[in-house]
């Protein structure tokens, strides 16, 4: 059990991370039990905000991020919004142009009496930088070119910016090409140019992905019976960066095979496909043959995903002692899907 003193030491340590910094303690035991009464004063609030930026930053922006402080005079003091509200303008400059932003120095003066703080943050910019070239590494059964097929955010001579390494780092990733993929400015193999913006390379760190991939299972199901099946995947497909699946299950009373083929994207981020199917059933007495043959084109846009598909399926039916009948039909569909993620990397809304 702490004592009295260390017990009002800690109270006061958590009010005043809430601004609450001339706070009275009473404290009394009764029947072996201690009593702590306190009163935590006035709340400090903040009188006056002085927040510098150095560096070659534009007067337009410079005034936003001051005017954007996230802890103006007239609001409650608290140690939380304090570090937010200096962390903000940091990741605010670092996030754009300036990727060697840092915090100098900053300084909370609180006067208890008057209920009152003084917050100062002195922000050094440091130098304008823009993308340079893109520099790959890990590449061995791929061409630089692949890479360059998936970059639509990342150009050459445009203003840094983090979101910017963050959505081809989340491209790379979700590709069947590559386990795993790291974007990042090369700070250190920066060129200063004649307006002093500095040109630094962007590095494209890459692991590939298995270039074979075979599974295999069985089971039991109760509609179609005992099954054995096995898959196989490759990313690099005649040496030509086609992402094949393709399966068979064999089942007692059904056997489907297929293969389905994607494409890298195109010049106009279009990512073309095609498969095929075959499936044979016979439940309940009806007997089916089915064959279907598919293209597909995938274009993202923005947040919205666009697929234009078309697909001819030929089936035979029969059913027992009868005459086979045959169906054919050709389907074409539309699809758009509509993603909106708090986080590329790390998504939890």
């Amino acid at each position: 059990t702490p004592t009295p003193q260390r017990l009002q030491a800690m109270l006061a340590e958590m009010l005043a991370t809430e601004g609450y910094f001339s706070p009275t303690f009473t404290v009394s035991e009764e029947d072996g039990v201690r009593h702590v009464h306190f009163d935590p004063g006035p709340r400090t609030k903040v009188a006056e905000v002085d927040v510098t930026i150095d560096g070659p930053l534009a007067a337009e922006r410079r005034k936003n991020l001051i005017d954007h402080w996230a802890l103006p005079t007239g609001h409650p003091f608290r140690q939380q919004d304090w570090s937010d509200a200096k962390q903000q303008v940091l990741s605010r400059l670092l996030s754009v142009a300036h990727a060697d932003a840092r915090l100098v120095d900053s300084e909370a003066a609180i006067d208890p009496e008057q209920g009152q703080a003084q917050l100062k943050a002195h922000y050094d910019a440091g130098p304008a930088y823009r993308f340079g070239a893109l520099r790959v590494t890990g590449l061995y059964r791929y061409p630089d070119s692949l890479v360059a097929r998936y970059n639509r955010s990342i150009k050459a001579g445009d203003p840094y910016e983090e979101d910017k390494l963050a959505q081809l780092q989340s491209a790379l990733t979700a590709t069947p090409y590559f386990a795993s993929a790291r974007v990042s400015l090369d700070r250190d193999d920066a060129v200063v140019g004649d307006d002093g913006v500095r040109t630094a390379p962007v590095n494209v760190d890459i692991d590939e992905r298995a270039a074979h991939r075979l599974g295999f299972g069985g089971g039991f199901s109760s509609n179609t019976g005992a099954r054995v099946e096995a898959s196989y995947h490759t990313p690099n497909l005649f040496n030509q960066a086609w992402s094949l699946d393709s399966g068979v299950r064999i089942e007692q009373k059904q056997q489907t095979a297929y293969a389905d083929v994607s494409l890298p994207p195109d010049e106009r981020n279009r990512r073309h496909g095609f498969g095929v199917l075959v499936e044979k059933t016979d439940i309940q007495g009806l007997r089916v043959d089915r064959e279907s043959i598919g293209v597909q084109t995938t274009q993202q846009r923005g947040s919205v995903e666009q697929r234009l598909s078309l697909n001819w399926e030929h089936e035979r039916e029969r059913p027992d002692g009868g005459s086979w009948q045959t169906n054919r039909a050709l389907v074409p569909n539309v699809q758009w899907i509509w993603r909106h993620v708090d986080n590329l990397l790390d998504p939890r809304q």
